[in-house]
């Protein structure tokens, strides 16, 4: 598709109110990164900062960074890495929103969104799927998962595996999507620490292994 078609969807869902979650965002976390690319990034919901920003390109991302550099072995500071990865995928949420408490002792602190606000923001992720139209779809967390299987429980599979999700498209045709699966990274992003024991940070290192190599040895096959 084209950058035009992927900005086309942004303002078709920037006042989106279908959902009880822009009544507490300050700003929709549409998607950041390539929207050409080949590698579809789905995470979890916003975070807090990048409620703020209003964009994937803020600390959050960190983990994404340092996975980015050991898989590809690059010798550049964090941050320029980062700004190469983004010029080869394009990042999304389950939701556009960030879920926030509005009652209780925790109110005002990030919660998890419930199955029927990530099936509200489902229409902007079809959207946003057909506007980029990648190879590859990985998918890092459980949310993510959900919204992208649409289905009340995330897949709870590795990235050894490699799914494919009927995507609904317009006069009943489906296209059917190649997408990566990784365990949740919550842990690991509330810690700080992306090298701990159980091996999440492994499985996001083997899915983007696959993507990118899938994706070159994709891209090689089409050069005539």
């Amino acid at each position: 598709m084209s950058e035009e078609a992927v900005v086309n969807v942004w303002r078709q869902h920037q006042s989106c109110t279908l959902c009880p979650l822009s009544q507490t965002r300050r700003n929709i976390v549409f998607g950041t990164g390539n929207p050409e690319a080949k590698i579809l990034v789905v995470t979890d919901p916003p975070t807090k900062s990048q409620d703020r920003a209003g964009t994937h390109a803020t600390g959050d991302i960190r983990w994404l960074a340092q996975m980015y550099k050991k898989v590809t072995r690059s010798k550049l500071k964090l941050e320029s890495c980062a700004e190469q990865m983004l010029k080869r995928v394009f990042i999304v949420s389950a939701t556009m929103c960030i879920p926030i408490r509005d009652d209780g002792e925790r109110a005002g602190q990030q919660r998890a969104p419930l199955y029927k606000e990530i099936k509200a923001c489902m229409p902007r992720l079809t959207d946003t799927i057909y506007a980029v139209d990648p190879i590859i779809i990985l998918c890092f967390g459980s949310h993510a998962r959900s919204a992208v299987f649409a289905k009340r429980t995330g897949l709870d599979t590795s990235a050894k595996r490699l799914e494919y999700v009927d995507v609904p498209g317009q006069m009943g045709i489906d296209v059917r999507y190649s997408a990566l699966l990784a365990t949740a990274l919550s842990v690991a992003e509330d810690a700080g620490d992306y090298h701990y024991e159980n091996g999440k940070a492994a499985t996001v290192q083997r899915a983007l292994t696959k993507a990118l190599s899938m994706v070159d040895d994709i891209m090689q096959e089409d050069q005539p």
